[in-house]
């Protein structure tokens, strides 16, 4: 069975864009359980890689994340490249092989996505320290280049560009996706906190419970980020189901 149908390329609400996102997050979260596993320790350990280096030269912890948070931007839309490209190519569902070839097209897109990677958090970053509006609008407006790089093919400035077009006149949906997914990972970072109140000093705990909540969240991620691309070119352009399936199989 197909995972993309038509039902998910055309102008629809929120919350059936998650509903639908929920739904095939679960086939990828079954389908990629080694692949997770692989993303989620790569952002465990270069944060704390990252962030005991900075210690170590004498940082202060407020200036930390300067480092920490470009890698673990890039390996979060390396993710989600890495998913568009699996649904892309999911013609009759998810397999070992497609995904295998889908490493190899990531890889592929490697240089794209550190450049833009790198280039959409310094304009974010600069565009909040200066005036706070300007940076939280160039983080709606590049939300979806990481499905355009992996299903156009197309080179970081040119991704970040046509995100920009793409996402205008549709930000308030846009901040509402990213509002419901920057809630769930609050949830997701305060309840192991409740529970485990000292988890902080134990590293073992500390990793297990950071690897449950990124595998938890980062296929429904990757999901909803890959819907919502389709759906803003649905209300931008001549782009429909059968558009949809002729780019899919030239790309």
């Amino acid at each position: 069975m197909m995972i993309i149908q038509p039902i998910n390329i055309h102008p629809q609400p929120i919350s059936a864009l998650l509903v639908h996102a929920l739904q095939i997050g679960k086939r990828i979260w079954l389908s990629q359980f080694p692949v997770l596993f692989l993303v989620a320790s790569l952002l465990y350990w270069s944060q704390q890689g990252l962030a005991d280096w900075a210690l170590s030269k004498g940082w202060h912890s407020s200036f930390v994340p300067l480092i920490t948070a470009p890698v673990s931007v890039f390996f979060t839309n390396l993710y989600l490249v890495y998913v568009a490209i699996v649904l892309k190519r999911s013609d009759s569902g998810i397999h070992w092989d497609q995904q295998l070839q889908a490493v190899s097209a990531t890889a592929v897109l490697l240089p794209t996505v550190i450049l833009a990677s790198l280039l959409s958090f310094a304009a974010i970053f600069l565009g909040t320290i200066l005036l706070i509006i300007p940076g939280l609008l160039l983080l709606l407006w590049f939300t979806v280049f990481p499905q355009i790089a992996a299903f156009e093919r197309i080179g970081a400035m040119a991704s970040l560009k046509r995100s920009l077009f793409l996402v205008k006149g549709s930000s308030l949906r846009v901040a509402g996706l990213l509002l419901a997914f920057i809630a769930i990972r609050l949830v997701l970072q305060l309840v192991p906190e409740l529970l485990f109140p000292t988890a902080a000093s134990q590293p073992g705990l500390t990793f297990s419970l950071f690897i449950i909540s990124e595998m938890l969240i980062l296929p429904f991620e990757g999901a909803a980020y890959y819907l919502l691309y389709l759906e803003l070119r649905a209300r931008k352009e001549a782009f429909d189901y059968e558009v949809y399936r002729e780019e899919a199989k030239a790309g």
